[in-house]
Order: structure tokens, then C-alpha cells, then sequence
């Protein structure tokens, strides 16, 4: 989905904040194949500021850094897929 929705300006950005050594986040990203960008976040900031208590969630921004939508906890790429396309598409 992260590829097929980057012609249409949608990027997905993953943040690391549970694993406390950059390997581990490397290793994960590696292991499942992640095909978008991932933010490596050990003091847990930048999930703070979009107040992501624990993965996996998802946290839908608009173009001006505003929060449209979120869906915590495991989700299908359909779910998603709706989500963008009711708030950003």
C-alpha cells in the first residue's frame, strides 16, 4: 500500500521507539521487509508527540502535520486503506 499510494503524495513513516538499540530496529526492518521510510525513536519523542502509547497504531497526518485519524492497536491494509481515502484522497 505505501508504494502504491506514493504517486498520489500519501507517505507512510514508521517510528521505532521500542527497541533500544538501532541493530534490533535495523534487524526488523530487514526481517518484514518494511518498504517505507522508518524513524529510529529511542527516547520515545516523536511517539509522545503524537501520543502513541504502544504499537502498532496508526496515526494519519495531513500535509500540515495535524492529526486526521488514528486506528490503535492491529489493523487490515482495507481499514487503512478507507481511512486514508476518507481524510486525505
Amino acid at each position: 500500500m505505501a508504494l502504491d499510494l506514493a504517486p498520489r503524495g500519501v507517505r507512510f513513516i514508521g517510528v521505532d521507539f521500542l527497541d533500544h538499540d538501532k541493530a534490533s530496529a535495523k534487524a526488523f526492518e530487514e526481517e518484514f521487509k518494511v518498504p517505507y521510510w522508518s524513524l529510529y525513536d529511542d527516547p520515545g519523542k516523536i511517539a509522545a508527540a503524537y501520543e502513541v502509547d504502544a504499537p502498532p497504531e496508526i496515526v494519519l497526518i495531513d500535509g500540515r502535520g495535524i492529526i486526521v485519524g488514528r486506528i490503535p492497536g492491529e489493523t487490515s491494509a482495507d481499514r487503512v486503506g478507507r481511512l486514508i481515502q476518507a481524510k486525505l484522497l
